[in-house]
């Protein structure tokens, strides 16, 4: 068949793999079963886009199973081939020491159900540690734990996956974490629920430490804690540049520790409720996060704490944060009760709403500690300051903070505000601003903001740019709203051009002549359907472009 030989020749160049054999399904075996069954260690099961009705098992074969979109990275493909579990168990199971050469890559998973004798109800991991890259894992259950993909003593990879509208009984609704430390990143995880107690989102449990980076985790469901992240029982995980956005439960509308001191930095925690207390975060038992440069803005909580909210021997440490427009019965920006004593320093409190007036509530046997921050209303400490913080737009979700170099028509007060041990590691007008010392709020201080790497004598400076230059959009993958960066090094005649999966374009960002220097354009793309998406620089004789995802 000639296409499929095409394919065979298209997938060997890509995987260049000597010694290995590609099965094409359903040409070779008619099931994708008997494909992973036959095939050896490196080889890779190819399947032709169809619905197959199955409940697969790698059978500690560390193969790569890919639809077509391995081969020409179409996404098409990923919504033509579907593995559906028929509510009959988990669709795909690792658990006999599968490591990273595993692969399930570009496929649609749904309808699968994990009953209390299995494990996930899409995709389950015991005691391996597959790859599981650019999936859509949907519409899936569980009994017990793990409605999208559990994971047992099990560190995969977890990326570049839509996991939406799973459901779990009891803990997990889009992950399950049990003893495990998976990578969990640039997935979209919006719409999961967990009926009974926790992780909307994420659940990790019992010793667990994934790293949690770059994903759009967005209005899922918890009906106890942990609407959108929960970590329990030292679990220790690593929470970092993600958009937390629009999450519910009763305690920890965005995120929920208890026993538990995970490293939540630089993300987006917005538009977050809890029916008691803690609408961005809140803290119970034993828990000592360290919470920095992260944005915690219009949260709600019918009762305590609609930005954080500590109880109970808690001692978050709590740095570089933006905590803004929130809502609470006690404490719009922070709650802090019963032997709480958080840190807080190069932090920005401001705009939040309580019935007690204060951005800090501060309860029984209670002693934090507040330095180099701003706070609405003002605050004792160190390097204290009451200033409107000045942020670029937030109504329309910019935090940046203004600065007339950016072409702002004033200086925030929080440029070199923040602790003068500190300094800002990156500089331009989409991260620190601060020459010297790091800026209060979400942008200032290390890696924030921006998920980029930058050469050692890039961005050193305030100057102007040496090169032209297109930023990957922030957040990635959005919901609704993403803001796309671009550097000019000269005056410049600029397009900036979103385009769709199929190449129409279905914007013009910018048409214009401007002057050097670093932009930032915002897209709103409520009107626009899910999917995949690509945003084109022209500037002078520069072209560049770059993917992101919208998901909904």
């Amino acid at each position: 068949m000639k296409g499929v030989t095409l394919t065979v020749i298209m997938v060997a160049l890509v995987l260049a793999k000597a010694n290995s054999t590609i099965i094409n399904i359903p040409d070779d075996y008619p099931t994708i079963q008997e494909g992973i069954d036959h095939g050896a260690d490196g080889d890779t099961v190819l399947v032709q886009p169809d619905t197959y009705y199955e409940n697969l098992d790698f059978n500690s074969h560390n193969i790569v199973l890919g639809s077509m979109f391995l081969v020409t990275q179409d996404t098409a493909y990923i919504w033509n081939t579907i593995i559906d579990g028929d509510s009959a168990g988990s669709v795909i199971t690792f658990e006999n020491g599968e490591d990273s050469t595993a692969q399930v890559v570009g496929f649609t998973i749904q309808n699968g159900y994990a009953g209390y004798s299995d494990y996930g109800g899409g995709i389950g991991c015991r005691y391996s540690s597959p790859t599981i890259r650019s999936n859509i894992i949907k519409d899936n259950g569980a009994e017990d734990e793990g409605g999208g993909v559990y994971c047992y003593h099990s560190d995969p990879a977890i990326n570049r996956n839509i996991i939406v509208r799973n459901s779990a009984k009891d803990w997990g609704g889009g992950v399950y974490c049990h003893q495990s430390s998976p990578r969990i990143c640039n997935n979209a995880i919006a719409g999961n629920s967990v009926d009974n107690y926790d992780g909307g989102g994420i659940c990790c449990r019992y010793s667990s430490s994934p790293t949690v980076s770059d994903n759009a985790i967005r209005n899922n469901l918890a009906n106890d804690v942990g609407g959108g992240i929960s970590c329990f029982a030292d679990s220790d995980a690593l929470i970092s540049r993600n958009d937390i956005t629009g999450n519910l439960a009763k305690w920890g509308g965005g995120i929920y520790c208890q026993g538990a001191s995970p490293t939540i930095s630089s993300n987006n925690i917005t538009d977050n409720w809890a029916e008691n207390s803690g609408g961005g975060i809140a803290c119970e038992y034993y828990s000592s996060p360290t919470i920095s440069n992260n944005i915690i803005s219009c949260n709600s909580a019918i009762w305590h704490g609609a930005g954080v909210y500590c109880y109970t021997h808690s001692s978050p440490t709590i740095r570089n944060v933006t905590i803004s427009r929130n809502w609470a019965h006690d404490g719009g920006g922070v709650y802090c009760d019963r032997y709480s004593s958080p840190t807080i320093m190069n932090t920005i409190l401001w705009a939040d709403t309580a019935a007690d007036c204060r951005e800090i509530y501060v309860g029984y046997e209670c002693n934090p500690t507040v330095t180099y921050s701003d706070i609405e209303g003002g605050w004792p400490g160190e390097g204290n300051i009451d200033a409107d913080p000045l942020f670029r737009d937030p109504e329309a979700g910019d935090f940046h903070l203004m600065a007339d170099y950016c072409g702002d028509p004033s200086n925030s007060p929080c440029i070199d505000a923040g602790h003068p041990d500190s300094l800002d590691a990156l500089l331009d007008c989409f991260h620190g601003l601060g020459t010297e010392r790091v800026d209060m709020g979400a942008y200032g201080g290390f890696n924030s903001g921006w998920p980029t790497s930058v050469d050692d004598d890039e961005n050193n400076g305030l100057s102007t740019p040496r090169r032209s230059l297109l930023r990957q959009n922030y957040p990635n993958p959005f919901n609704a709203r993403t803001t796309i960066g671009y550097e000019l090094p000269v005056h410049s005649s600029v397009r900036l051009e979103i385009y769709n999966i199929l190449g129409h374009r279905v914007a013009n960002l910018v048409h214009q002549g401007q002057e050097a220097g670093y932009k930032s354009v915002d897209w709103n793309a409520s009107d626009y359907a899910s999917g995949v998406y690509f945003y084109r620089l022209t500037a002078g004789d520069f072209t560049e472009a770059k993917r992101m995802m919208l998901i909904k």
